[in-house]
Formats: structure tokens, C-alpha cells, sequence
């Protein structure tokens, strides 16, 4: 995977190492920690070993957590290439840290400049892919991180079973989600979007959107549209829209999940 790194450092001001682009784009920092309470979250979808899963690449806990559930085939999207970064870190992490080590580094590479310094990627940064390590490298000075609010890092249990699974990166798809089904060549049991759509909660976007986006869902898969701690009103008109024009199309059906911890729209197709 290429990247203009003369781009990427054009959006950030290596006075401060803030970045000053756009706040997602091609560059912009990625998440140390996801924003979502996972495990309720994949409590709800029940994915099971062996299937074939499309996800946002985020912090990379979606795909560690699909990896644990025992996907098959795992690819991710984001419009950042510091996504990318963050789950290869992980990955090379997992295999050369014990957990403590891993949860050290994960709480404080958001509060750093220079990830290469700290003297735990010392330990995984040779087992990272090239591209990764050289961005790295080369963006020293810059925050690529930033926090997330999901506190509970991998459980003793979760972090052995990915030491045994993780033994290399995750496929990465480098594209803005309007782009994305330009790049799929297969079908998913889960497409897992995130809380994506929710920076954009208008029906004329999301609708056409979820609906070319479906195409790549198997028979029965699913997709999880949005979630979030809430759905306001503009969330809510997106899912009544939605849900119409996937009932009228014969797609499938639209599910909302409410609960104490999220609101998450998901399409099941038929």
C-alpha cells in the first residue's frame, strides 16, 4: 500500500504534532481504544466460526474481536491510514508483548509523538508491515493517536487466544466508506459499519449507501448500519427511511436494538 507522505505530513503542524487536516481523513488520527462497548455489541450480532466479515478498521478491536469469535476471512476499511497503523500495531503486539506490556503501550500511545521511541514497539516494530513502520518512522513529531473511551482493555483469557490466532496483519481496504463497495470482490456475513453514517445522518446519503453496500451481504447476513450510546432525531428519520426502502426493495429487514448501553441499527438481509 502506497502512501504521499509528504501529504500526510502536511496535516500536521510538527510545531504542536496536532493534526490540522480535516478531522477524518486520509491522514487523520486514528483511535488507540474503540468508542463502543464491544462485547454487548457482539453479544447482540453472535457471529459465528467461520464466517466471512467485513469491518471498519477503527482501532482495530473490531477485527481482534471477530478474530476471537473465529471469523474466517476478515477485511477492514477506514479513510485513514493511521487506522491501518493502529491495528497493525496490535497485531504485531499481541505476538511479542505479555499483557500488561500491551496494556501499558495501548493507555499511553495516544499521549506520544513518537510511537517508534517507546520502549515497548521496540519489542514488535520489525514484525510490523513496511509500509506501517516506515510511516511511523517518517511521522515522528506528529500525534497519530488519539484516546477512545472504551476503558476495558482484553481480558487475560482473550489476550492468550489472540496470541495463538493474530500471526499477521488484517487485510486493509484504504477507502471512504462512499468508495468502499468499489473494492469488495466477495460477500460477508457481517458488514460492521460502525458509527460512521452518523456524521452524515441524512436518507438521501444513507440510503443509497446501505443499499448498494447489502449487495455484498450473503443470504440471512447482516450489517450493523449504526451504533451509538443514542439516536437523536435525525438518526431515527435515516432508520424510518431506511427501513421503508429495504422492506419495498425486498432486501430484507431493519431491526433497531435498544438497550442500556447502545442504540444499533441493523439490516438483515433476506
Amino acid at each position: 500500500m502506497k502512501y504521499d507522505i509528504v501529504q500526510a505530513r502536511s496535516e500536521y503542524n510538527f510545531t504542536t504534532g496536532q493534526h490540522w487536516g480535516a478531522n477524518f481523513a486520509k491522514f487523520s488520527p486514528a483511535y488507540a481504544k474503540t468508542n463502543e462497548d464491544i462485547r454487548e455489541i457482539f453479544w447482540a450480532l453472535q457471529p459465528k466460526p467461520g464466517q466471512s466479515v467485513l469491518t471498519v478498521a477503527g482501532s482495530g478491536d473490531q477485527a481482534l474481536h471477530y478474530a476471537m469469535a473465529g471469523a474466517s476471512h476478515i477485511d477492514t476499511f477506514d479513510i485513514t491510514f493511521n487506522a491501518k497503523m493502529m491495528m497493525d500495531i496490535k497485531t504485531a503486539a499481541i505476538q511479542k508483548l505479555n499483557r500488561a506490556d500491551f496494556t501499558k503501550f495501548i493507555n499511553s500511545v495516544s499521549h506520544t509523538r513518537n510511537i517508534a521511541d517507546m520502549p515497548e514497539c521496540g519489542r514488535f516494530i520489525d514484525s510490523m508491515p513496511a509500509d506501517t513502520r516506515d510511516y511511523i518512522q517518517q511521522m515522528r513529531g506528529a500525534h497519530l493517536v488519539r484516546g477512545g473511551f472504551y476503558t476495558e482493555m482484553l481480558y487475560n483469557d482473550e489476550y492468550a487466544k489472540l496470541q495463538k490466532i493474530i500471526k499477521g496483519p488484517f487485510n486493509f481496504i484504504w477507502t471512504d466508506l462512499s468508495d468502499l463497495s468499489r473494492h469488495l470482490k466477495m460477500e460477508y456475513d457481517q458488514i460492521y459499519l460502525s458509527n460512521i453514517l452518523q456524521y452524515r445522518a441524512r436518507p438521501e446519503y444513507v440510503t443509497p449507501l446501505v443499499l448498494d453496500l447489502a449487495r455484498f451481504l450473503k443470504p440471512g447476513g447482516i450489517m450493523v448500519v449504526n451504533v451509538a450510546p443514542f439516536f437523536v432525531g435525525d438518526d431515527l428519520e435515516v432508520v424510518q427511511h431506511l427501513k421503508q426502502q429495504v422492506t419495498a426493495q425486498g432486501v430484507g429487514t431493519i431491526k433497531m436494538i435498544h438497550n442500556h448501553f447502545f442504540d444499533m441499527c441493523v439490516l438483515q438481509k433476506r
